[in-house]
């Protein structure tokens, strides 16, 4: 009888023993399973351009030229990027995927080769420009899927294996300034319109300023009943305001030469309802009519 308790109690002791053995091993088994959970999400996001594994790569090309010529050749090397990582941004459909970097060697070139693609797929590849330069893609000097320039991006489709992207740098050209309108006092010469009575040169008074000529009827009589531009106006643009028909105040014709390296020359003609003038407007070099 006690030999059948001692059995009884070593069968027991067995049993607890295994159950805290699976006990410890599931607890085991839950404590790996989040560790690689936790090693595979930093693996993750640790890569600047996360990409499901394919078929296809992109493999990006940068040329920093002198020059470009007209065909969108590489006219000689220019070094001032080299050392340097020009960022292209891959997007998709959605929004911006990924970033990928190419370091211009000494030699005024970089190549930068991204795996993991699917054939198929699209994408939008663009430069990031850099400051002072021009970014030229260039998809009929490149190979590999179905590819369309626009700005300074390519849109590629990828095809199986890599598909070579080409782009080239030039420097960006200096921007012609534009000529900033310039004002002038201008010399003002007046003459009777012969298609009125005579008596307009009495009936006006005439003033000229920086940029303006005042066109002042006296008062008396019908006053001023229109000023108008006669003919076309040389190296000057003429503004004449809203006013009044028949006014006795002043009316301030104002006007700006575009080309401050020419003459301006244009004729004002003011008329009452009996008398006028033709008013001669020069600045600059003085030429006939």
């Amino acid at each position: 009888m006690e030999n059948f308790k001692n059995i009884s109690t070593t069968k027991r002791v067995n049993m607890k023993s295994r159950k805290i053995l699976a006990i410890l091993l599931s607890i085991t088994a839950m404590l790996f399973l989040t560790v690689l959970v936790t090693t595979q999400a930093q693996e993750q996001t640790s890569s600047d351009f996360a990409v499901a594994g394919g078929d296809s790569s992109i493999t990006i090309t940068k040329q920093v030229c002198n020059s470009i010529g007209e065909r969108n050749t590489c006219n000689g090397n220019n070094n001032a990027l080299n050392g340097q990582t020009i960022n292209f941004t891959v997007t998709p459909a959605g929004p911006t995927n990924g970033t990928i970097g190419v370091l211009i060697g000494n030699n005024a070139n970089g190549t930068t080769t991204t795996d993991g693609f699917t054939t198929g797929d699209t994408f939008v590849v663009c430069e990031n420009v850099p400051s002072g330069f021009v970014s030229i893609p260039r998809p009929e000097n490149s190979t590999g899927g179905q590819q369309t320039a626009s700005g300074n991006c390519i849109t590629v489709t990828l095809g199986p294996g890599n598909n070579v992207l080409n782009f080239l740098n030039g420097p960006a050209p200096t921007p012609t300034p534009t000529p900033t309108p310039q004002t002038c006092t201008p010399s003002t010469t007046v003459s009777e319109d012969p298609s009125l009575f005579p008596g307009g040169i009495p009936s006006f008074g005439v003033s000229q300023g920086p940029g303006s000529v005042t066109i002042d009827h006296v008062n008396t009589g019908t006053g001023t009943q229109s000023i108008t531009v006669n003919g076309v106006p040389s190296n000057a643009i003429v503004t004449i305001p809203p006013f009044t028909p028949g006014t006795f105040n002043p009316v301030v014709v104002t006007f700006t030469r575009p080309n401050p390296a020419l003459p301006v020359d244009f004729t004002l003609r003011a008329r009452s309802t009996y008398h006028g003038i033709f008013i001669r407007v020069r600045c600059g070099i003085v030429t006939t009519q």
